[in-house]
């Protein structure tokens, strides 16, 4: 008698992650199984290389689970597209788990593909180009500005990278947290480079940490360590 073995699949397999960036910012929201989180195949941004910006955000749940927290997640940050501050093309809980294009559909791909230039390769931007872009760039501050960060990713931010900034135990790593007057909070690693790139005043966020400010700095109010 042949004897068959019969494999039965968990359905709470899958999980959701985040692409961190060094200011510990998620630029990429993402939902898979196994290995997909290391995965560069598919996606519009790049893996990074230091394991600790590379977080999981739930784990062992059902793929329907993972779409719904995986939309929840793109939302709540936003897309580049949408003036977020995720790489994500998609608003997520789409798409077909382990799904494969046929060679015959690489082929076609190929052949659609094939000796289509960049518009824009080897061309610079215009001065008025770069004028539009100096425009639409002036005045942003925080890629958090109006967004308020969920309780539970701010501690899951924490605990992927405690001790993890320039050198395990380093006593001299910090990061700090910001709060804005509309509850906003965000994490950064360097105060006075922060301040400096976002139009703040690096002393006034020192004194404000120190205790020796007692008024808010422009829209921030609180400044502490993490």
């Amino acid at each position: 008698m042949r004897m068959f073995r019969v494999e039965m699949l968990n359905s709470s397999r899958f999980y959701t992650y985040a692409y961190l960036r060094e200011d510990r910012t998620p630029y990429y929201i993402g939902k898979g199984q196994t290995n997909r989180i290391y995965q560069k195949s598919g996606k519009p941004c790049g893996v990074p290389k230091d394991k600790s910006r590379i977080i999981f955000l739930k784990q062992n749940i059902t793929e329907e689970e993972a779409f719904r927290h995986e939309r929840y997640m793109i939302a709540v940050f936003g897309r580049k597209c949408d003036e977020g501050i995720l790489y994500n093309k998609s608003l997520g809980g789409e798409g077909t788990s382990g799904y494969k294009m046929t060679e015959e559909q690489k082929i076609k791909l190929s052949q659609v593909l094939k000796g289509r230039i960049p518009h824009n390769k080897g061309k610079p931007h215009t001065e008025e180009t770069r004028i539009k872009i100096g425009t639409a760039n002036r005045g942003k501050r925080s890629y958090w500005k109006g967004r308020k960060l969920p309780d539970d990713v701010v501690e899951k931010i924490k605990k992927a990278i405690k001790g993890k900034v320039n050198g395990e135990n380093n006593g001299r790593s910090k990061l700090y947290q910001i709060t804005f007057i509309d509850e906003t909070k965000i994490i950064i690693k360097s105060l006075q480079t922060w301040a400096k790139e976002n139009g703040y005043n690096p002393s006034s966020l020192r004194n404000l940490y120190n205790g020796n400010q007692k008024t808010k700095h422009k829209d921030i109010v609180n400044v502490v360590i993490v």
